[in-house]
């Protein structure tokens, strides 16, 4: 133990003779003084829900190596975020949470939206087009419930708010915005 002692006692003495020991430390201040300097934002769950609605004809996927998305064309009118309210009749669960109406141009792409999203899940990619038929308002409230839910968000509820079932009600709710897919910020 004495001969491990005196070895470590006489490279400590050689390095603090060559200078090497104070460069190393300055360096290794200055990296850790550099990762102390970065730091991440959280955004508001206001724009983030309004960021993922803006883009709900974008469908993304996370797997081993990296991220795939792709995109549909989906013309879609996105309100501003409200905090949900009770006149707006929705599930308990997003009660605190935001609402936004979502109004697409066509039912045709919605239905395609829906049928595309069971094919992305599965592939992994746009790959063939799958066959579209009309939906039913229900299977379309549900495909925005779903791809919200993907997104990261605890609670999600959508309805149709029309007879042509263009126009939904999407309401999300969640306790750390963290979670949710864009909410932090480097």
């Amino acid at each position: 133990m004495t001969q491990f002692l005196a070895i470590l006692k006489d490279s400590l003495r050689e390095s603090i003779d060559r200078k090497a020991l104070f460069v190393l430390l300055i360096l290794s201040g200055l990296v850790i003084a550099y990762c102390l300097g970065i730091s991440y934002e959280t955004r508001p769950v206001e724009e983030v829900f309004e960021k993922h609605a803006d883009e709900v004809g974008t469908l993304r996927r996370a797997f081993r190596g990296g991220r795939s998305s792709t995109g549909f064309g989906t013309k879609v009118t996105v309100s501003d975020s409200r905090r949900v309210t009770s006149s707006d009749e929705l599930d308990p669960d997003v009660a605190d949470g935001f609402v936004v109406e979502m109004t697409f141009e066509k039912a045709r792409e919605i239905d395609e939206l829906v049928a595309n999203w069971a094919s992305f899940q599965e592939h992994g990619h746009r790959g063939d087009s799958p066959e579209v038929t009309e939906r039913t308002p229900e299977e379309r409230a549900k495909f925005l419930q779903e791809r919200f839910l993907h997104e990261g968000w605890q609670a999600v509820d959508a309805r149709a708010t029309d007879a042509e079932a263009l126009s939904y009600l999407l309401a999300v709710a969640t306790d750390d915005i963290r979670e949710v897919n864009g909410g932090p910020v480097p």
